[in-house]
């Protein structure tokens, strides 16, 4: 009896610990890791469209239509 009071005090606890930090995080880190996140999804997808484009324009064996020989 005295376990099972324990067991649930001490999930009790956890459960309160595992709401502060959530709620911690979604109100002082992520606001600040998001803002990074984004910056760096744009620069990921700016660099990609460049390294296609110079991929497409290189192709030389390219025809006048677009197709590859």
């Amino acid at each position: 009896m005295l376990y099972s009071k324990t067991q649930t005090s001490v999930q009790g606890f956890g459960n309160l610990v595992v709401g502060f930090l959530n709620a911690y995080y979604e109100d002082h880190i992520q606001p600040v890791t998001e803002s990074y996140s984004n910056w760096a999804s744009d620069i990921t997808s700016t660099m990609w469209e460049k390294t296609q484009a110079t991929v497409v324009n290189y192709m030389p064996f390219r025809e006048t239509n677009g197709t590859l020989y």
